[in-house]
């Protein structure tokens, strides 16, 4: 769905909506956290995000 969304927006617009969406996180982290994200630490942690939605999108689950 959010495919044909973007597809109303210019590609200006869609990479300003993306840098705004992390300028957000980092003021949710300095506000709310009160201390950064864990992948500014260690780059491994850049790749965890990705890999969840992959995992949730091919219904991989763990077993405990």
């Amino acid at each position: 769905g959010m495919y044909f969304a973007s597809r109303a927006f210019t590609v200006p617009v869609l990479w300003a909506l993306f840098a705004t969406g992390w300028v957000l996180q980092f003021l949710g982290h300095l506000v709310y956290e009160k201390k950064s994200p864990a992948f500014l630490k260690n780059g491994q942690h850049l790749l965890v995000g990705p890999f969840w939605i992959c995992a949730k999108f091919l219904g991989y689950q763990v077993k405990s």
